[in-house]
């Protein structure tokens, strides 16, 4: 969990399947949902989106979302 931020997330683990496998992202949920109601639960990605670049001060992040 993220608890640092303005707005605490959860780090997420989603499984796809075997052909696009795990993949990492945070929601901020933390309000709806314990940890503990969130193990199990189906959703709905969407993957292989264009490359975002943020701005964070002097640096470039590139986040391909």
């Amino acid at each position: 969990m993220y608890k640092s931020t303005r707005n605490p997330s959860y780090k997420v683990w989603v499984d796809f399947g075997a052909e696009i496998g795990e993949k990492q992202t945070s929601a901020q949920i933390t309000q709806h949902y314990t940890l503990q109601q969130l193990v199990g639960k189906k959703v709905i990605g969407c993957l292989n989106l264009q490359i975002l670049s943020l701005r964070m001060g002097k640096n470039f992040i590139n986040h391909g979302l």
